[in-house]
């Protein structure tokens, strides 16, 4: 999420987290056509309606909704993904066809 608030100036870029991005990272994604792959999160959204979804598709919240303690909290992480899903479920003939892994990648005593 974010994607494309990435090149906005402060505050509408600081929901964006760069290095959670991996692809930006590769040239093999970010010097070739592949980048026009890399899209918001509300392109997901659209794209899922229509039946328009790539064969696989990652989603990446900001830093509000990605559960990392400081900025977010589980919670909202959980809302984060029950969105994704219920988007996905609305739509009868991709539900049907859909596999959806989540991974969270937060552990240790950081909200005790």
């Amino acid at each position: 999420s974010g994607f494309n608030a990435a090149n906005q100036p402060t505050p509408q870029n600081a929901l964006y987290c760069a290095i959670c991005n991996g692809f930006q990272y590769a040239t093999s994604i970010m010097t070739t056509p592949l980048r026009e792959n890399l899209a918001d999160l509300e392109q997901f959204y659209t794209d899922a309606a229509n039946n328009q979804l790539p064969a696989v598709s990652l989603i990446k919240p900001d830093v509000l909704l990605d559960g990392h303690p400081g900025t977010s909290t589980p919670a909202l992480f959980e809302a984060f993904a029950r969105k994704v899903i219920e988007r996905v479920q609305a739509n009868k003939r991709l539900w049907r066809d859909t596999a959806i892994l989540i991974t969270f990648d937060e552990s240790g005593d950081m909200y005790v």
